[in-house]
């Protein structure tokens, strides 16, 4: 159940279905890969590699939130 303040002010994606929790969720790299190129960042094998290894956390998971801070820097 959501609270007055998400009714007032959903998440930028909120229309489309997509939530908070779906850009937290650890996922595989082919995946991570194939959202960021369908949003238009295309990467060779070394620049993916690198900026996925920056994104992991300590167990290895990266997210797309995880993903994009490390590809963005912010």
């Amino acid at each position: 159940e959501y609270g007055a303040g998400k009714l007032l002010y959903p998440t930028p994606y909120a229309d489309a279905g997509v939530t908070t929790e779906d850009f937290l969720a650890p996922r595989a790299g082919g995946e991570i890969r194939a959202i960021f190129a369908g949003a238009g960042f295309e990467l060779d094998d070394a620049q993916f590699s690198a900026v996925f290894e920056k994104a992991a956390d300590a167990d290895g998971a990266v997210s797309i939130a995880s993903f994009r801070i490390a590809l963005l820097g912010n």
